[in-house]
């Protein structure tokens, strides 16, 4: 995708000081969890820059065919998604300028890395529950 074109694309929701590992903007990361599965995938197939069908053919392929974005569902979460400046647009495709190219901002970085913790935190807990009610039978 080096061939973005590149947009006017302001964002009054990340300074431009803002750095990834800022602990001011971990703590606003996490007023957006839990994210729900669609903007979850999304966020996640958004580590490289895609427009949206590059999206929904990441997710399918990412969850092996699990999940299949609706361009319905993926348009209305990339509403609340740039509204609350996880997301943002910074160009569209040289080959069809009607494909807009999407990238996550440093909020929606941490906030994707706190939910993979907390994700993980879960299962490992389920696990472990699952593993000590074994142990009783």
């Amino acid at each position: 995708m080096s061939d973005i074109k590149k947009t006017d694309t302001k964002s009054a929701y990340i300074k431009s000081g803002d750095s990834v590992n800022d602990a001011a903007l971990i703590e606003k990361a996490k007023k957006y969890s839990p994210l729900t599965e669609t903007s979850y995938y999304i966020l996640i197939a958004l580590v490289e820059p895609l427009h949206g069908y590059g999206i929904i053919t990441k997710v399918e392929k990412m969850t092996r065919g699990r999940i299949k974005l609706a361009a319905g569902t993926l348009y209305g979460a990339f509403t609340t998604l740039l509204n609350n400046g996880l997301i943002k647009r910074i160009g569209e495709d040289p080959d069809n300028p009607r494909r807009i190219i999407y990238q996550m901002t440093p909020l929606g970085e941490n906030l994707i890395d706190y939910e993979i913790k907390r994700l993980k935190a879960m299962a490992d807990d389920g696990l472990q529950e699952r593993s000590n009610a074994r142990e009783k039978d």
